[in-house]
């Protein structure tokens, strides 16, 4: 909408982008979720006037709105040959700088009217992330990660855990020394707070091997850790504060 109160006409523009994670059917409205009334901001008669007793609805995520609506041409289909030639110096169509964003020149590919049925497309800036992510999937598949937990069994990782624990327990005796200073370390005070660093990141290392390096049960067990650490800190906070008044 203008300024004015007058509407502007985008034909032809993409104005935006956003995530469909579920569909509803919607006719009969008992299969849709309660509040899809609310979610639609439609009523029940207007909903099924609208579907003529048949339907489905979107339920979309992360809308995002561009600032400037995009041409269509800004977008193309998405070439079968990106992982070999695009953006590797052998695609003689591949555009390094372009003007709207669409680095691939073969104007065959590029949109010029809606699509009538779903299709693969790639939008401004994104040829390079989805060649990356196309590299990354074809070396994944040709050369599997091994994981530690494919090679070592879980008693063997308690024990460098338990390893890169007392390591960190080490470096942390050694800050102290020198932040103490009455028995004197050669290091710099600099020295000592990376090599905590370091034996903390090896700690870190263990458990995410412990967990089968799945960023998920890593996520997991550190949230659980979590739960564990918040009333501990105010249980010592409490006996600190009772310590003080007593000697007060």
């Amino acid at each position: 909408m203008e300024p004015d109160g007058s509407l502007l006409r985008l034909d032809g523009t993409v104005i935006g982008e956003f995530t469909c994670d579920r569909v509803y059917e919607i006719a009969p409205l008992n299969h849709a979720p309660d509040d899809l009334e609310a979610q639609a901001c439609m009523d029940r008669d207007q909903i099924w006037k609208y579907t003529h007793g048949k339907g489905y609805a979107w339920h979309i995520t992360e809308l995002k709105t561009y600032e400037t609506p995009l041409d269509l041409s800004a977008f193309h289909l998405r070439c079968e040959n990106a992982l070999r030639w695009c953006n590797n110096g052998g695609c003689a169509m591949h555009i390094e700088q372009p003007a709207n964003g669409n680095c691939c020149g073969n104007y065959g590919l590029q949109l010029n009217r809606p699509p009538q049925s779903w299709c693969y497309v790639v939008g401004p800036g994104e040829c390079h992330k989805e060649l990356q992510e196309q590299v990354k999937a074809t070396l994944n598949r040709l050369y599997p990660r091994k994981k530690v937990s494919d090679i070592l069994p879980k008693p063997e990782i308690l024990g460098q855990l338990a390893e890169e624990l007392a390591e960190a327990s080490a470096a942390a005796s050694k800050l102290r020394r020198k932040i103490d200073g009455k028995n004197p370390t050669p290091k710099t005070l600099e020295e000592c707070w990376e090599d905590l660093k370091k034996e903390i990141g090896d700690v870190m290392n263990s458990i995410d091997a412990l967990t089968g390096q799945d960023p998920q049960n890593y996520h997991e067990f550190m949230s659980e850790c979590g739960e564990y650490a918040e009333p501990n800190m105010e249980r010592w906070l409490f006996r600190l504060n009772e310590q003080k008044e007593e000697h007060a």
